[in-house]
């Protein structure tokens, strides 16, 4: 018996790539596995194939990680079904993906927030003389940050030279 045999495995991004590829190695394992991801028919396609190349059990639940609501849905009904959870694997990610016009207040509002609540340092400039401070230039708000590896992100509502509408 190995480490992983009858361990109940949560996969977020469970539908493709890394995510559908940890279900199938830790299911010829014997873990049994709840596969979420944003994708039903993917999620159903996988756990069918998990069934029929070893046998391993594998239910799904459709699972918009960026929806709390559906995080704990996961949750809830991996406990429901098997009782416990042992590990959960969170392969799936929150990607936001826009031209810079069209950062809403909204958006930007969230992002601040997210940097805020994680206690992350930021700059009202990229030179990093205004800490903990927005920029409210052209008519807009923007902020910068370092990513894990301390390379500078930024945040603007406005493009530079945008102007106030």
């Amino acid at each position: 018996m190995n480490g992983i045999q009858d361990k109940v495995i949560a996969i977020t991004g469970a539908s493709s790539g890394i995510g559908e590829a940890t279900a199938a190695l830790l299911a010829q394992r014997g873990a049994r596995l709840v596969l979420g991801a944003r994708r039903a028919d993917r999620l159903d396609a996988v756990a069918t194939r998990i069934a029929q190349d070893g046998g391993g059990r594998a239910i799904f639940v459709a699972t918009d990680v960026g929806d709390a609501g559906h995080a704990g849905r996961l949750i809830e009904q991996t406990l429901a079904a098997f009782g416990r959870l042992d590990v959960l694997i969170n392969n799936a990610g929150i990607i936001k993906t826009a031209d810079f016009l069209e950062i809403s207040e909204a958006d930007f509002d969230a992002v601040l927030g997210r940097i805020r609540e994680r206690g992350l340092d930021h700059w009202a400039d990229p030179a990093r003389h205004r800490p903990g401070e927005i920029n409210h230039n052209d008519g807009g708000r923007g902020v910068y940050f370092p990513d894990p590896d301390g390379h500078g992100l930024e945040v603007i509502t406005r493009p530079y030279g945008g102007g106030a509408s």
